[in-house]
C-alpha cells in the first residue's frame, strides 16, 4: 500500500508540474521574447527526457518515474509545437497541431509498447480529427459528401484503435471503452438529422450493432453485448418516435405498449429455455443478466413514453398523472415482483420516472407563480416512494436509478421550500453544498454498499461543481479546499472500499486541473504559479516518505534504457523540427514583406494556446472565385490609397490565373486555402494576447502583417 501511495505521489506531482507548464505558456506572459519563449518550450521538452535518460543509467527502485517523465516529455512536445503556434499567431487548436503531436507520441509508444503513450496517442487521433472537420477558426465548408467520408474514416480508426486495444499487444481498457463509446456515440448522434446521409449512417449502424450482438454472444463477452444491446435499444426507441410518429401520431403508443406484451412474452420464453441448454452455468447467468437489461430499459422508455402520451390525450393535469403512475405502475410492480421480476422491474422504473418527471416539472411550471403555496408536495411524496422502494429492492442497477431520484427531489424539495421567486446562482451553490452534505450523511449512515457508493460520487460531483463558483472571494477558496482536501483523502487514505475511491479521486483530480483552465475567476499565471508550488511540495513529501520505506520496487530495466538509440533519434528529430520551425517563422517576421490589413476581431481561448482574438479581413472574402473547397490559392494584394492592401482582383489557382495579370510594383502575392463560397484562410486568422486583455482589442481596425518570398504569411501587430 505504501509503494502505491509512493507511486501515486509522483504521478500527482508530475501531473502538477505539466498542468503548471501549460498554464503558463497559455498565459502568454509579455515579458518573455518570441525567441525566449520557443527556447524555454525546448528546453523543458528536453529537460523531461534527459532526467528520463538519467535515471535510466542507474540502480533504483523508482524506474516508474523514468516512464513518466518520458510521457511527461512527450506531452511537453506538444506544448511547444503549441507555443510556436502561439507565437507566430498560427491557427488556434489546428488539427496541424496535434498530427505532428501524435508522430513522435506513436512512434514512442510502438517503441516502448507503454500504455500511457498509447493512452496518448488515441487521445491526439480523436483531437486531430475533431479540430480537421470543425476548426475553431474558420468555415471549412465542407460538402457532406466530403463530411461522410471523414466520418466514416474515423469510425475505421476508432475500430482499429479498439481491435488494437484488445490485442495482447496493447491491452488497454481506457482506449476500449474511449474508442466504443465515440463509436456509438457519433453512430446515434449522425443516424439522426436533415443531412443526406443520416439515412445511410443509420443503416450502418443497424448493420454494425447486429453484428457486434453476434459476435459478443460468440464471445461470451457480457459487457460489451449489453452495451450493444442498449445501444441498439435507445436507436429503435428514438427512431420510432422521430419516424413512426410522424406517420400514425397517437397510434405509436398502442404499438409501443403491444410491443411491450410481445418482447416481454419472447424474453420469458428465451430465458427458460437458456436454462435447457448445455452452455456453461456461468454464460446462461452472463446471458441472462445482458437481456434482461437490455429489455428492461427498452420497454421501460416505451413504457414511459407510451403511458405519459396516453394520459395527455385524456388530461394536462400533473396530479393525475402523478396520481396514475402510482395506482397502476408502482403498486402493481410489487404485486408482479414474486412471480415476474422482469416486467417488475419495466413498472417500477416506468412508475418512479414518471412521478419524478410529473412532479419536477410541476414545481418548475410554477416557480415563479405566487398563486398557490410554495410546499413541494409532490416532491416530498417522491422522496417517501423512494426510500420505501429501496427498503424492498436490493438490485445494484435500481438502487443507482433511485438514489438519483433521490438527489433530484430533495434537491428540488429544498429549492421549493426557500424560494419565493425563482434562483440565483448563490443560492444554487448553497443547493448544491447542502446536497453535499446530504451524500455524506448517506455515505456515514446507510450500510448497504452500492447507496454508499453512489453517495460518495456525488458528493465529490457536487463538489467539483461547487468549485466553479464565483460569488465571493472566501467562497471560492472555500470550496476549492473543501474539494482538494476530499480528493487527497480519497486517493491516500485507505478504506475497505480504496480502490474504488481512489480511482474516483483520480479521475476527479484531472478533471479539476483539465477544468480550471477555462475558470477565469483568477488568471493562468496565478494558476501556474499556484500549481507549481503545489508540485514542488507533492515531490517533497513524496521523497520524504519513499525515504521512510525501503521498497525493492521495479528493478527492471525500463524501455528507456533498453530501446534508448531508437527513442534518442526520435527525440532529436523532434528538437530538430522545432528548431526547424521557429527559425522558419522567425525568418519571415524579419525578412518577409510588411503589409497593412483592415479587420475585425471577435475574442475565445485556445485549448494549449491560451487567449485569442479572432480575425476576419477584408481580403478573406473573393467575390470572383470560383474554384473547389480546400484548393491552395494565390491571391495577390495591393496597396491602395488609403495605405493598406486589398484583394486585387488576381488569383492564382494549380498555376493558372483568374485573368490576365501583369505586376504592379506593390503587388504581394499571398498563399490562402479556399473554404468555400469564395472564403480563403491566409493562415492569419488568429492572433495570440496576453490573458485578460482581450478588451484592448475590441478598438483595433488594422493587422500588420509579414509575408515571405514563398508567400506565406505571420500576423505580427494589431493597431487602431
Amino acid at each position: 500500500m505504501n509503494r502505491k501511495r509512493i507511486h501515486t505521489g509522483y504521478l500527482i506531482a508530475i501531473s502538477l508540474l505539466i498542468s503548471s507548464i501549460i498554464y503558463f505558456f497559455a498565459s502568454n506572459w509579455y515579458v518573455f521574447e518570441r525567441t525566449e519563449k520557443i527556447f524555454l518550450a525546448a528546453i523543458l521538452m528536453v529537460s523531461f527526457f534527459l532526467f528520463s535518460f538519467v535515471l535510466s543509467r542507474f540502480q533504483h527502485s523508482h524506474r516508474f518515474l523514468e516512464r513518466w517523465l518520458w510521457v511527461a516529455g512527450a506531452i511537453a512536445f506538444g506544448i511547444s509545437v503549441a507555443v510556436i503556434g502561439q507565437t507566430y499567431n498560427s491557427h488556434a487548436d489546428s488539427y496541424l497541431l496535434y498530427l505532428v503531436w501524435l508522430l513522435p507520441v506513436l512512434a514512442f509508444a510502438i517503441l516502448a509498447r507503454y500504455q500511457p503513450l498509447f493512452v496518448l496517442a488515441f487521445l491526439l487521433t480523436v483531437a486531430a480529427y475533431f479540430f480537421f472537420v470543425f476548426p475553431t477558426s474558420y468555415d471549412p465548408g465542407w460538402t457532406e459528401f466530403q463530411e461522410f467520408g471523414f466520418l466514416v474514416l474515423f469510425l475505421s480508426f476508432c475500430h482499429l484503435w479498439f481491435f488494437l486495444s484488445r490485442s495482447k499487444y496493447l491491452q488497454s481498457k481506457w482506449i476500449e471503452y474511449g474508442s466504443f463509446g465515440i463509436m456509438h456515440v457519433l453512430f446515434l448522434t449522425q443516424s439522426f438529422g436533415y443531412s443526406s446521409y443520416s439515412q445511410v449512417i443509420a443503416w450502418m449502424y443497424i448493420g454494425y450493432i447486429l453484428t457486434s450482438l453476434y459476435l459478443w454472444k460468440k464471445a461470451e463477452n457480457r459487457v460489451w453485448l449489453i452495451v450493444s444491446g442498449l445501444g441498439l435499444s435507445l436507436f429503435l426507441f428514438f427512431k420510432g418516435i422521430s419516424e413512426v410518429y410522424e406517420v400514425i401520431g397517437s397510434g405509436l403508443y398502442f404499438i409501443f405498449l403491444a410491443l411491450i406484451v410481445v418482447i416481454i412474452v419472447l424474453t420469458i420464453t428465451y430465458l427458460k429455455r437458456l436454462e435447457l441448454s448445455k452452455v456453461s452455468d456461468t454464460w446462461k447467468q452472463r446471458m441472462k443478466s445482458s437481456i434482461t437489461a437490455v429489455v428492461t430499459v427498452f420497454c421501460t422508455l416505451m413504457l414511459i413514453s407510451a403511458f405519459t402520451g396516453l394520459l395527455a390525450l385524456s388530461t394536462s393535469s400533473f396530479l393525475a398523472v402523478f396520481l396514475s403512475a402510482i395506482g397502476l405502475l408502482l403498486l402493481p410492480s410489487l404485486f408482479v415482483k414474486p412471480h415476474l421480476a422482469l416486467l417488475s422491474h419495466i413498472l417500477l422504473l416506468a412508475g418512479i420516472s414518471i412521478v419524478f418527471g410529473s412532479g419536477f416539472i410541476h414545481h418548475i411550471s410554477n416557480a415563479f407563480s405566487n398563486d398557490e403555496a410554495r410546499i413541494p408536495y409532490y416532491s416530498l411524496v417522491t422522496i417517501i416512494l423512494i426510500i420505501v422502494l429501496l427498503k424492498i429492492w436490493h438490485h445494484r442497477w435500481i438502487e443507482m436509478y433511485l438514489y438519483f431520484l433521490l438527489n433530484g427531489s430533495i434537491l428540488v424539495s429544498f429549492i421549493v421550500f426557500s424560494e419565493d421567486r425563482g434562483v440565483t446562482r448563490l443560492e444554487f451553490d448553497h443547493y448544491f453544498f447542502l446536497m453535499v452534505l446530504v451524500n455524506m450523511g448517506f455515505f456515514f449512515a446507510i450500510k448497504r454498499e452500492w447507496i454508499r457508493y453512489n453517495a460518495l460520487v456525488y458528493s465529490i460531483t457536487l463538489l467539483f461543481a461547487l468549485t466553479f463558483t464565483n460569488e465571493g472571494e472566501w467562497i471560492y477558496w472555500f470550496y476549492n479546499s473543501l474539494f482538494l482536501l476530499v480528493v487527497f483523502t480519497m486517493v491516500f487514505f485507505k478504506t475497505k472500499r480504496h480502490l474504488f475511491s481512489y480511482w474516483l479521486g483520480i479521475v476527479f483530480l484531472y478533471a479539476f486541473l483539465l477544468y480550471k483552465y477555462y475558470d477565469f475567476v483568477w488568471t493562468l499565471l496565478h494558476k501556474s504559479i499556484t500549481l507549481l508550488i503545489a508540485s514542488l511540495l507533492v515531490f517533497g513529501i513524496t521523497w520524504f516518505v519513499s525515504k521512510q520505506y525501503k521498497s525493492s520496487g521495479d528493478v527492471t530495466p525500463s524501455f528507456v534504457k533498453i530501446k534508448m538509440k531508437p527513442l534518442l533519434l526520435i527525440v532529436v528529430m523532434m528538437a530538430a523540427f522545432l528548431t526547424y520551425q521557429g527559425v522558419q517563422s522567425e525568418w519571415t517576421v524579419r525578412n518577409g514583406t510588411e503589409i497593412k490589413l483592415k479587420l475585425a476581431p471577435i475574442d475565445p481561448r485556445s485549448m494549449l494556446q491560451g487567449d485569442y482574438v479572432r480575425l476576419s479581413y477584408d481580403i478573406s472574402n473573393l467575390d470572383n472565385a470560383s474554384t473547389e473547397r480546400q484548393e491552395k490559392i494565390n491571391v495577390v494584394l495591393r496597396k491602395n490609397n488609403e495605405g493598406y492592401f486589398e484583394y486585387s482582383g488576381f488569383y492564382k489557382v494549380n498555376g493558372e490565373w483568374n485573368n490576365s495579370y501583369k505586376p504592379a510594383s506593390s503587388d504581394v502575392l499571398i498563399n490562402g486555402v479556399l473554404s468555400g463560397d469564395g472564403s480563403v484562410q491566409y493562415g492569419i486568422e488568429t492572433f495570440f494576447i496576453p490573458e485578460g486583455t482581450g478588451n484592448d482589442y475590441e478598438t483595433m481596425n488594422y493587422a500588420f502583417v509579414r509575408v515571405g518570398s514563398n508567400g506565406n504569411a505571420i500576423l505580427t501587430e494589431l493597431v487602431e
